[in-house]
């Protein structure tokens, strides 16, 4: 017999672990088990439909966002070793998902959103302490969207709330308070929260459901909807009420009526008898001004005026500071953002930030090819990707849901719906190619001319939005939204 020591170090497969740079997209069940061994992806990851199933057991960090919207054969997500989310979590719109598990998920530094799933009954957020931009789990900004399954959460940041569902413990009130441990805050809204600590405080509650249905009134320039040919009659207060019965299976959730005159100012829509009338009649739930993109502070009397006249006739009023023209990019934008945001929290009315989500997509410092894309031919108004921006933006802030799993395209507002035919999504898809010749380069449509056609930036091409486009730009509305 004998006795001895030894040392040794070895390395094997079940220690592998991979680091992905940059953003990740996940179309099929191949593409998902390749990514088996990944522990860390430094940029978005979004899952689109088709899987069944999510569960990546090695992976620990995501440096961007999260989304995994509009899966209808999802049935389960299942993170076990996922712990830090650097930005948004949205898990929204996936009918058949019955159950996420994220045991070990301990902040998310963006805005985390669960909600629009029909079938989910559990949620496992038992580490969760840290959500950078707010929490919603079926309450919330999204209330008309709930997970009316739901009977068990558990998580420190969550709580049962109406339904079965679960409220984000996030809620705010506007009060001052001294002391330590937990209470709740009433104020403007509805909110409940917990804290300890000594010191005051302001914010703004979100409580109670919108109404199953809206009806609105859009008032504004081109910024509704611009003509530059024969063909073009771009509509945004159409395309928003047929996308709400898209995405709602055929309910009116949104009856949406336009008030437009090209190229004029707030006072001179105060002056309009119909526009006065139709502001003043009190037929609609919400009147929304868009003040045109010249105004500013100083035209805040004209839009206080407006909304006297709504609020009188028993409306809700609402503002919408939209984009800016092309050449004044990005100041022009701020200018007209900051001063409409100002006014709408001095009169706390509903401000929707439509210029900021075209900020939030562009960045800094775009190309003057990228910021043609969303321009008409006047390089002023928006053109149909451009207006599609404004009808993504006006559904989520107007029902209070998230703009993820909408309709990819809205016809209203790349075809002249008088005429007998509009070329279909699937159609205009197989008659885009890159036109090299094109300056900014362009989708080039090489088909009969078609009507739906002709919506190019700078009328040159087609604007064509992709699927993964419209994701993009489903989750910048409800990042904006959420700031």
């Amino acid at each position: 017999e004998g006795e001895g020591e030894g040392e040794g170090e070895g390395e094997g497969e079940g220690d592998l672990c991979r680091t992905i740079e940059g953003s990740v997209t996940v179309e099929n069940l191949l593409e998902l088990t390749a990514l088996a061994d990944v522990c860390v992806v430094t940029g978005d990851v979004v899952l689109k439909p088709g899987l069944v199933t999510l569960a990546l057991p090695r992976l620990t960090s995501v440096g961007g966002g999260l989304g995994i919207a509009g899966n209808s054969h999802l049935t389960i997500i299942e993170l076990p070793s996922l712990a830090s989310i650097g930005g948004f979590l949205v898990i929204a719109n996936d009918q058949g998902l019955t159950t996420i598990i994220l045991p070990n998920l301990a902040s998310v530094d963006g805005f985390l959103q669960i909600t629009g799933n029909d079938a989910l009954t559990s949620i496992d957020l038992r580490a969760l302490v840290s959500v950078g931009d707010g929490l919603d789990i079926g309450l919330g900004r999204a209330t008309a969207g709930p997970n009316p399954a739901l009977t068990s959460c558990i998580g420190p940041l969550i709580t049962v709330g109406e339904a079965n569902d679960c409220a984000g413990g996030q809620g705010e009130g506007e009060g001052e308070g001294e002391g330590e441990g937990e209470g709740e805050g009433e104020g403007e809204g509805e909110g409940e929260g917990e804290g300890e600590g000594e010191g005051e405080g302001e914010g703004e509650g979100e409580g109670g459901a919108p109404p199953t249905s809206l009806t609105v009134l859009l008032i504004g320039n081109g910024q509704l909807g611009f003509a530059d040919s024969a063909n073009d009659a771009s509509n945004i207060g159409a395309a928003l009420a047929s996308m709400s019965r898209v995405a709602n299976a055929g309910a009116s959730v949104l009856t949406v009526d336009r008030a437009q005159i090209i190229g004029v100012r707030c006072q001179s829509f105060l002056a309009d008898s119909s526009v006065h009338a139709a502001a003043g009649s009190g037929i609609y739930d919400v009147v929304v001004l868009l003040p045109s993109n010249g105004e500013d502070a100083g035209d805040a009397g004209c839009w206080q005026d407006f909304r006297e006249l709504a609020e009188g006739a028993g409306s809700e009023f609402a503002i919408m500071a939209t984009a800016h023209v092309l050449s004044v990019y990005p100041a022009g934008f701020d200018s007209l953002h900051n001063a409409v945001k100002q006014y709408a929290n001095t009169q706390g009315v509903r401000f929707i930030p439509a210029g900021r989500v075209w900020l939030h997509i562009l960045g800094d410092a775009p190309s003057t090819a990228q910021k043609s894309e969303f321009y008409a031919g006047d390089s002023e108004q928006p053109g149909a990707e451009g207006s599609l921006l404004y009808v993504y933006t006006l559904y989520a802030a107007l029902t209070g849901r998230s703009a993820v799993g909408l309709p990819v395209d809205a016809v209203e507002l790349r075809c002249n719906m008088s005429q007998s035919s509009c070329l279909s999504y699937a159609a205009l898809d197989n008659c885009v190619s890159p036109c090299s010749a094109c300056s900014p380069t362009v989708g080039e449509y090489n088909c009969a001319s078609q009507n739906g056609a002709r919506f190019g930036p700078n009328g040159v091409g087609v604007s064509f939005v992709t699927t993964e486009e419209a994701a993009s730009y489903q989750l910048a509305v409800d990042a904006v939204l959420a700031e």
